[in-house]
């Protein structure tokens, strides 16, 4: 029997006002190629207040501060 591939959880992102303490330092690109999430935040929430399964982020301008680089194909709306 053959495992299913996984599929990225359910979360929940709360977007923050400074880079100090989020969870997240995301940079969005143009181009596909340089994404390093593979699809992992498609299936996450955009949420306005925090909860249990909430990660925060904050949008760098430089690519250089991020540890997120995604294409917004690859961005819950």
């Amino acid at each position: 029997m053959l495992a299913l591939p996984s599929v990225a959880a359910a979360c929940s992102l709360l977007r923050v006002e400074a880079a100090k303490g989020a969870d997240l330092i995301v940079y969005f690109t143009r181009f596909k190629n340089e994404d390093n999430t593979e699809g992992k935040y498609k299936k996450c929430r955009l949420v306005k207040q925090r909860r249990d399964d909430t990660k925060s982020f904050f949008v760098t301008p430089f690519r250089q501060d991020a540890n997120v680089i995604v294409h917004e194909d690859d961005w819950p709306r």
